[in-house]
């Protein structure tokens, strides 16, 4: 699955570099002081709101430990309540599982609670969660991996509905209103984007871009209707998309939101209810920078502009983006660090900064937020989650 690929792959890149001693950098936490960010005309404490450390980038930061005796453990997914989905491994027979902490407000985590893989199998993995508490993600099914979700409350999984009989399959996330996106095999057996209106309807194999065969739905906003991820064009490149849900559940088509200049695909990993999105560019030469696209006129109708915020020669991701318009991923500076960064700075300073979650010498990745800036993710080899300093 590539969603999967794309995390854990991640996981075990931070997980090697911290096991050889590597360390990370930090991402540049400087403050603009002589910048005119808000186009006043005058440079003030106003504008340095997005890299003031006392205002936005000071975090106190917990390590979350897995199940007992295991060697790592990521964070992957916050909701609203505090309530962190991710995975661990099991320590001595090393299998990889589902887990779930719930977090006080000081960042304190409970004990881990494992979400089970289906009856007699082995893997499970935790993706999303939203406010009701209920978690998607996939589990082993015999040969099969296959998309899942834990009801609120349950360590049990329920299978999700498949378009093909057999085939891997994997649900990302899951709306305030309980639709499910994620991607299956189709029955040309490719791998495509799919929406479940509900975690008992049967799924929705979304539109693709013209002339494409494969996609993937990574994302979906909390009242339901707007998805992003992405879909191959006729070129054969994947690019980072949109699509709208209408009320009654029926997806049109997709919107492509582009790439960088020199790049050549992309992917839409985030979006708030403003209608920023984030995620990924890459070049050619596997260069990844982290990017923001912007609806253009009448919502997008036009297109996206998009917006470079990683430094050149530098690799960076834009993994979730919250109501606030924060923004969390990592950037290489030299080595992953968790960052954030703040729309206002992204889109208003030619080269804007990130905040290093760290300090210099952790290597590190965040891959969620939550409506109260609470940041989750990786770092060394365990989860982590950073208490934001003020909202």
């Amino acid at each position: 699955m590539k969603e999967f690929t794309r995390i854990v792959l991640g996981l075990l890149v931070v997980l090697m570099l911290a096991l050889a001693g590597c360390g990370g950098g930090g991402g540049s936490s400087t403050t603009p002081t002589a910048t005119d960010l808000d186009g006043d005309g005058v440079p003030n404490t106003e504008d340095a709101f997005p890299n003031d450390a006392t205002r936005f980038a000071s975090f106190t930061t917990r390590q979350i430990t897995g199940i007992t005796g295991s060697t790592f453990s990521a964070a992957v997914d916050i909701n609203g309540t505090r309530q962190v989905v991710g995975m661990s491994d099991t320590g001595a027979t090393q299998e990889l599982r589902a887990v779930l902490w719930n977090v006080a407000a000081d960042g304190t985590p409970s004990p881990t609670i494992e979400l089970n893989p289906l009856g007699g199998n082995a893997y499970s993995a935790a993706y999303g969660i939203n406010e009701a508490g209920i978690t998607v993600g996939e589990s082993s099914d015999n040969s099969d991996t296959v998309a899942v979700f834990w009801p609120s409350g349950s360590q049990n999984p329920t299978k999700l509905q498949l378009l093909a009989a057999t085939g891997p399959s994997a649900a990302f996330k899951i709306s305030t209103t309980g639709r499910v996106v994620g991607e299956t095999l189709n029955a040309s057996a490719k791998s495509v984007a799919v929406l479940w209106n509900t975690v008992t309807s049967a799924p929705l194999e979304l539109p693709r871009l013209s002339g494409g065969t494969t996609s993937a739905a990574y994302f979906i906003t909390a009242d339901g209707t707007r998805i992003v991820g992405e879909s191959e064009n006729s070129g054969g490149s994947m690019r980072g998309v949109v699509w709208q849900v209408a009320a009654n559940g029926t997806v049109g088509n997709p919107t492509e939101l582009g790439v960088l200049s020199g790049h050549v695909t992309s992917v839409a990993l985030g979006m708030n209810a403003a209608g920023q999105i984030v995620g990924e560019s890459e070049s050619a030469s596997g260069e990844v920078h982290a990017v923001i696209w912007t609806e253009g006129v009448l919502g997008g109708l036009f297109g996206y502009n998009v917006k470079d915020m990683g430094p050149a020669g530098a690799r960076s991701s834009a993994s979730a983006i919250n109501d606030t318009s924060r923004i969390a991923g990592w950037m290489d500076s030299p080595a992953s660090t968790a960052s954030l960064w703040h729309a206002l700075n992204a889109l208003n300073v030619a080269t804007p900064l990130s905040n290093a979650i760290f300090a210099q010498g952790v290597t590190s990745q965040a891959y969620g937020i939550n409506s109260g800036g609470y940041v989750v993710g990786m770092s060394q080899d365990r989860a982590f989650v950073a208490v934001p300093s003020s909202p």
